[in-house]
């Protein structure tokens, strides 16, 4: 139902017009490997085309309904992070466990298990953000006398990455360069923490999606 809502093509003036987009979505989707702190951060990066054909017998092309799309991408999100924890425990067996992030916020899902001191090593840009969320709530809530919902916690969010964050890499990494980056971080990890913690990485989460009693599925 959600897909019907947000995929919807529009045409005439002023939009007049909307209906289901007739055959899908064309979306390219970038894989990166880092984030822009040089920490990993495995993550994709979804481009979605703005034309999509109508649902006639003509097979015509038009624009999608934008603003349909924003009005429902913290929903969307959920969706997606939902599906990519169902792939994620179906794979490899691991289990999730809520962590609150923000005090009062609804807690983001993360892996089970995982030493939180990794999670602290990697995680600079989150930080960042989360340094500069508060400012804009604040500025958020003197301005329209309530605390943001979760559309617009969600917008907040993006405006304190859009304002912390370094300049992108103009470089493409090699797939030889990324192995060498992956066996820094290793080494950077280890030096921090101990071999014990990395190399049992991977046996924790799944150790919990066998009976600990964490989420998964």
């Amino acid at each position: 139902m959600l897909g019907d809502a947000v995929a919807q093509i529009r045409w005439k003036s002023g939009g007049k017009h909307r209906a289901r987009v007739k055959d899908g979505l064309i979306v390219a989707v970038f894989r990166h490997y880092e984030s822009r702190a040089g920490k990993p951060l495995l993550h994709d990066h979804a481009v979605i085309s703005i034309r999509a054909r109508r649902p006639d017998d003509k097979g015509t092309w038009g624009n999608l309904s934008a603003d349909l799309m924003l009005t429902h991408i913290a929903a969307a999100d959920t969706l997606y992070i939902l599906y990519f924890m169902e792939e994620v425990s179906a794979r490899l067996g691991w289990a999730w466990e809520p962590r609150e992030v923000t005090p009062g916020r609804r807690p983001v899902m993360e892996i089970a298990g995982i030493d939180q001191r990794l999670i602290c090593w990697q995680s600079t840009r989150r930080q960042q953000i989360e340094d500069a969320l508060p400012v804009l709530t604040t500025k958020y809530e003197e301005k329209h006398r309530h605390v943001p919902g979760e559309w617009a916690a969600y917008a907040l969010g993006c405006q304190a990455a859009d304002r912390t964050h370094p300049p992108k890499r103009t470089v493409l990494l090699s797939l030889t360069e990324l192995t060498k980056l992956r066996e820094r971080w290793r080494d950077s990890a280890i030096r921090a923490y101990g071999a014990d913690v990395v190399d049992r990485l991977a046996q924790r989460p799944r150790k919990c999606g066998h009976g600990c009693g964490r989420w998964s599925t």
